[in-house]
């Protein structure tokens, strides 16, 4: 009932500080603005701000990364619809989707990418299995999760040394060490 009776009140005050928001910022008028106008219309993020949760960002987020959505593929239409809905709920009222052609290739989720050590006979040492390994299941548990792979690169084989560059900055690369 506690509960309830605070999201009312807190509802009434959103409510009022929107209306006001309105009635103050919004209104039309002919007649230049003066500095206090200014400075109420400078205010509104301020205002926006105060009303939103920070409690509330976690569940957004679990809201769209809830599943792999990788560009173009219909998770990620559905987490766009969710975001839509969501801002249609909130108030927004031109709020669309726009199609486009996404160029990217996608990982083979049957057969995924590896990593595989070998030496100079040939012989392999190591091989991945493309997968990361799930350590949070709730979070990391969707099919296809632990795919690894980089996005608009291009597929194919690359061979090399095996370089160690510290921590990848700029001096790291010009001391690098090669190992034999």
């Amino acid at each position: 009932m506690i509960v309830f009776f605070l999201s009312f009140i807190l509802s009434l005050n959103i409510g009022t500080g929107v209306g006001k928001v309105e009635n103050d910022v919004f209104s039309i008028s002919n007649s230049p603005l003066s500095d206090d106008d200014k400075a109420k219309k400078l205010s509104i993020g301020e205002r926006l701000i105060e009303n939103l949760k920070g409690e509330n960002i976690k569940d957004y987020l679990r809201l769209i990364t809830s599943d792999p959505h990788i560009a173009g593929t219909q998770n990620n239409k559905k987490v766009g619809e969710k975001i839509l809905n969501l801002w249609k709920k909130n108030g927004l009222e031109n709020v669309h989707f726009v199609e486009y052609e996404v160029l990217l290739s996608y990982p083979d989720f049957d057969n995924p990418n590896h990593i595989s050590i070998v030496n100079r006979d040939g012989k392999i040492l190591y091989k991945s299995n493309g997968t990361s390994p799930v350590i949070f299941p709730k979070e990391q548990g969707a099919q296809n999760a632990g795919i690894q792979w980089v996005a608009y690169s291009a597929p194919g084989e690359i061979e090399g040394e095996i370089v160690y560059c510290h921590y990848g900055r700029k001096e790291d690369f010009e001391k690098k060490i090669l190992f034999k």
